[in-house]
């Protein structure tokens, strides 16, 4: 199969590649949940808002990732077809 092929139905785990598995990134994935505990215990009021904060973060988070990685698409893209000139 073709990479394009891989990559179009999903065969390619490209967020698996990135450093999510790194001491450091535990770390902070640990640091958060502590504060998301903190602020969800403090009351009932924090708790829903923090909830609407997560849910607007997760879009915003979507919208960039998807950003990304199409602009590192294109600029791959573009070494190609620069390669190819030369």
């Amino acid at each position: 199969m073709s990479i394009l092929k891989d990559l179009y139905y999903g065969h390619i785990d490209i967020i698996g590649r990135n450093s999510m598995n790194s001491p450091e990134y535990r770390k902070c994935v640990e640091n958060a949940a502590e504060c998301e505990k903190e602020i969800t215990q403090s009351s009932p009021e924090a708790d829903a808002l923090f909830l609407k904060y997560q849910e607007a973060q997760g879009r915003l988070n979507s919208m960039t990732e998807y950003e990304m990685f199409a602009a590192g698409f294109r600029m791959g893209a573009q070494l190609m077809l620069e390669m190819l000139r030369q």
